[in-house]
C-alpha cells in the first residue's frame, strides 16, 4: 500500500488519483496530526460497500462461505447464462451501472 503524506499529496493532487483510479490500489495520506485518511478509486469503494452489504446478514454470508468452499473442492460446475425475459426472473447485467449505494454518483 502506498503512503504519502498531506504536504507531498497537495503538491501533485491529479497524479496520486490518476495513479489510485489506474491502479486501483489505496493510498494512505498521512497527517501530523496522527489523524490519516485512504483514498481509494470509486470502484474499489463499491466493492467494499457491496461486500460488506453481502456479509452483513448471517445466512448470506453462510451461503457464501459454504458456497465458496465448495467450489474450492472442486463442486463448482459452469453454467450457461440466460438472457432476460419479459417474463421471467430478473437477470443481473455484469455491464449496468449497478452500484449498492444510491447516493455514490456513476
Amino acid at each position: 500500500m502506498r503512503v504519502v503524506n498531506y504536504t507531498d499529496l497537495r503538491k501533485n493532487l491529479q497524479g496520486y488519483m490518476d495513479a489510485v483510479y489506474r491502479d486501483r490500489q489505496p493510498l494512505v495520506v498521512t497527517r501530523s496530526n496522527d489523524e490519516h485518511v485512504v483514498m481509494l478509486s470509486i470502484d474499489e469503494y463499491r466493492s467494499l460497500a457491496e461486500t460488506e452489504y453481502l456479509l452483513s446478514n448471517e445466512a448470506n454470508a453462510r451461503h457464501l462461505r459454504d458456497s465458496l468452499r465448495e467450489a474450492r473442492n472442486g463442486g463448482a460446475r459452469p453454467r450457461e447464462l440466460r438472457a432476460p425475459s419479459s417474463n421471467g426472473p430478473t437477470v443481473f447485467d455484469a455491464g449496468s451501472n449497478y452500484h449498492c449505494h444510491p447516493s455514490l454518483p456513476d
